[in-house]
């Protein structure tokens, strides 16, 4: 999917933050929630309101949420057909597990007042688009699982199908990227949503949920492309940087002269594997911590002390560059570390206010980043 679904999965991200609650019943929603489960009878929907709420103020005091933006996000979510959270009943979660063929099933549930011919359209397009951008062959096709029409996109590059299907009486959408032909976890899903099966009375105290992936022939071709120069002016800044440095006497190298983030997804583009280790679970007063773990396999010893160093630099840079003090707390969470051709990046999030300030830092940096790629490669890619 391109960018035109960020609003979609930025709201979803949130989930890996949101607040856990008390509630005296078990239900879908507005209860404890647990931002994603591995079993579908542990499913608790998470209001969205607060974590929004914090986000729109927080992004708005660090300038990086402006009028313009806080209107362009509005009207594309509404052609999206997706509620402003903090307005609108809007909540959400997550099942992952691995299913009979023994590869991760991701689903995100998703329940408010949603308009699902807007959310298919969007998926439509971004779909025909992506492919046609890869040179690949659409294929949606309709398919029936427990008695639900559910629409089905298929990816030449991994053996994955997005599913997407609505459950109107519930005011419901799932959207699951699905081994081909494996339901078994799509299926227990739909049926506790639909509420044909019944929810575990008592939610577990821990979760964790583990997926390894590797990168595709075709995904490393166009990281590396990435890292080309896309523009007339991305192109002179990179140009400038060697003269001046060569002017100066300052000793350098072509690797010197790209930028940090570009050395760091050329450094990921010779990986072997990544693997995301998620784990949630509460203290004895029923607080929330979250731990993250993306170790990533790389072909060496040396190429992950490489990686690690980059990644250690960009976080320094990032903190020294934030004039937000609760930013810089936030970013000195994150913990990098390597063992012999492993890099480990890891955040542990342990309060509420770690948790906002962590998706706060997410966000700033995602809208930091794309406008500057707006203004460097305003005049399109370069043609390859």
């Amino acid at each position: 999917m391109n960018r035109k679904l960020t609003i979609l999965f930025v709201l979803v991200m949130a989930l890996f933050c949101a607040c856990v609650q008390q509630a005296d019943a078990r239900a879908l929603t507005g209860g404890r929630g647990i931002p994603i489960v591995s079993d579908p009878k542990d499913l608790n929907l998470v209001n969205l309101k607060n974590l929004s709420d914090f986000l729109y103020s927080d992004l708005k005091e660090k300038g990086t949420f402006g009028p313009i933006r806080r209107f362009a996000l509005d009207v594309k979510a509404k052609q999206m057909g997706i509620p402003n959270p903090r307005k609108a009943q809007f909540h959400a979660g997550w099942v992952v597990d691995k299913g009979h063929s023994g590869n991760s099933t991701a689903i995100l549930v998703i329940c408010g007042d949603l308009t699902f011919k807007d959310i298919k359209s969007t998926i439509d397009k971004d779909y025909n688009e992506y492919m046609s951008r890869n040179n690949g062959t659409p294929a949606i096709s309709e398919d029936e699982v427990k008695g639900m029409k559910i629409t089905k996109y298929g990816y030449s590059e991994r053996p994955y199908e997005v599913c997407l299907l609505q459950i109107p009486e519930k005011k419901s959408i799932i959207l699951g990227a699905i081994p081909k032909g494996d339901y078994s976890v799509l299926e227990p899903t739909i049926e506790v949503v639909k509420g044909d099966e019944k929810l575990n009375e008592k939610v577990p105290d821990n979760v964790e949920v583990e997926t390894t992936f590797s990168l595709t022939k075709r995904e490393i071709e166009r990281i590396v492309k990435f890292n080309k120069p896309r523009g007339e002016l991305r192109k002179k800044v990179a140009d400038g940087m060697k003269s001046l440095a060569q002017k100066l006497g300052i000793p350098h190298s072509d690797d010197e002269t790209v930028p940090l983030e570009e050395r760091i997804r050329g450094q990921l583009a010779l990986s072997d594997a990544v693997t995301v280790k998620y784990k949630w679970d509460t203290d004895s007063k029923k607080a929330a911590a979250y731990d993250m773990a993306y170790t990533i396999k790389t072909k060496s010893p040396e190429a992950a002390e490489t990686l690690k160093g980059l990644l250690t630099e960009q976080i320094t840079r990032l903190s020294e560059k934030s004039p937000w003090d609760k930013e810089k707390e936030s970013i000195g969470r994150i913990t990098v570390n390597s063992n012999d051709q492993e890099v480990c990046a890891t955040f542990l999030l342990d309060t509420p206010e770690a948790q906002y300030q962590h998706m706060s830092l997410v966000m700033g940096q995602v809208f930091q980043y794309q406008t500057l790629m707006t203004f460097l490669d305003r005049n399109g890619s370069a043609k390859e």
